[in-house]
């Protein structure tokens, strides 16, 4: 009698293990039918996705020539604005003006501009800069200043 009732209790036991574990593989199949799956092509490196593709827009290169730049020489040192009105003319900018700040003691690199400057601009110019320079942080052009963008050169490089 005892092992009959033990044998129904591990039968039941066992179909309750065996139900559980179904519902639970079909509950995540369904959960997986809602993913992207990644395929891997043997003929690719990379790898794709199954399902809608986002697009992602080019970042657009701005016009290197869309703002005249006045460089100023902060650091002192003799020639210094004449170099990087080369070195950014052969990058593709514009120098409208060079000349020299109105102190010496600039150590970092300091770019003022308009507002109405291109952020993609803004960021081209920080870029080539920085190979060169430590740059401070940006800030805007006041009013009464003349020019879209000047850049006063500092003596702290990389």
């Amino acid at each position: 009698m005892i092992n009959r009732k033990i044998i129904i209790i591990i039968i039941v036991i066992i179909a309750a293990v065996i139900g559980g574990l179904y519902l639970y593989n079909k509950g995540n199949s369904a959960r997986q039918d809602n993913t992207k799956k990644i395929i891997f092509n043997e003929s690719d490196a990379e790898p794709t996705t199954s399902g809608e593709q986002p697009t992602q827009e080019p970042t657009p290169t701005p016009d290197l020539k869309a703002h005249p730049i006045k460089v100023l020489n902060g650091s002192g040192e003799a020639g210094k604005a004449l170099e990087i009105k080369t070195f950014l003319e052969e990058k593709g900018f514009t120098i409208a003006e060079v000349g020299n700040a109105d102190s010496y003691d600039f150590t970092k690199t300091l770019i003022e501009y308009r507002k109405t400057v291109n952020p993609a601009f803004l960021g081209a110019l920080k870029t080539a800069l920085s190979e060169r320079f430590i740059l401070d942080e940006p800030s805007i052009l006041e009013a009464t200043d003349e020019g879209d963008i000047v850049i006063t050169i500092g003596t702290e490089t990389p």
